[in-house]
């Protein structure tokens, strides 16, 4: 046998079983003691320990949520994704710790520059001002109502020869279309399949469509000049704060 260090979740794992303390359970529940053995733990100090572990709160406490994370957020100097990170170092005046977000070096060798970070408050405060200023645009509105309506209707059009393939197959193995037929119309409908596949998951790419998609590459530093908005390419899609 080979054995390995302890470790203290381990070591209160075994402090809690009930055994340890002699107790018989069922299902979690006490139903009496083992006959003729010595418990490891006195049964008060196990109650004592089993308090203490249930008013514990493992794992880390919770942290601020980084709304922004996961590539919304991108570097301007290497175009990397910025990660939510709380900045020990620089408090704000009420003490507690300034949350930012950083372009990360976590390899060593990466593309990661490591050279930005931007204040969480600042940039949230600009992005938020942002979604207020697309939602409450009127031509916003009316292309997303376009491109639902186009959306509805490909769907439909995608729902239907999918309908007919099954039909197809349905039909041919019932005897009532010869495979010659069926391989004549399957041709064609699996390119008419494939199109419209092609053509739903682009209306869902575009979400909103064009006006939708102006404002999502809107850099906050030209939102707050009140510029219009422009196409950024994604390495620049950041305004350093």
């Amino acid at each position: 046998m080979r054995g390995n260090l302890w470790q203290t979740r381990r070591v209160a794992e075994v402090l809690k079983k009930p055994r340890v303390a002699g107790l018989l359970t069922y299902h979690g529940t006490v139903i009496g003691r083992y006959a003729d053995y010595e418990p490891i733990v006195p049964d008060e100090e196990h109650e004592t320990l089993r308090a203490r572990f249930d008013n514990c709160k493992s794992g880390r406490p919770p942290t601020k949520a980084y709304l922004l994370s996961g590539g919304l957020l991108v570097c301007g100097r290497c175009g990397n994704n910025l990660s939510g990170r709380p900045y020990k170092q620089r408090l704000r005046a009420d003490g507690t710790p300034r949350q930012v977000y950083r372009c990360v070096i976590r390899d060593i060798g990466s593309d990661q520059c490591g050279c930005l970070d931007i204040d969480l408050l600042k940039v949230e405060t600009e992005v938020r001002a942002m979604v207020i200023a697309t939602l409450a645009d009127p031509a916003h509105s009316r292309q997303v109502a376009r491109t639902s309506a186009k959306l509805a209707a490909a769907q439909t059009k995608l729902d239907s020869a999918k309908n007919d393939a099954v039909e197809l197959a349905k039909r041919l193995g019932e005897g009532r279309l010869s495979l010659t037929a069926y391989d004549a119309a399957c041709e064609p409908l699996n390119k008419r399949i494939a199109k419209l596949g092609a053509e739903v998951e682009a209306l869902r790419e575009a979400g909103g469509g064009t006006a939708a998609g102006h404002h999502a590459d809107w850099s906050c530093s030209s939102h707050r000049m009140g510029t219009r908005p422009t196409t950024i390419p994604a390495k620049d899609r950041i305004a350093v704060i």
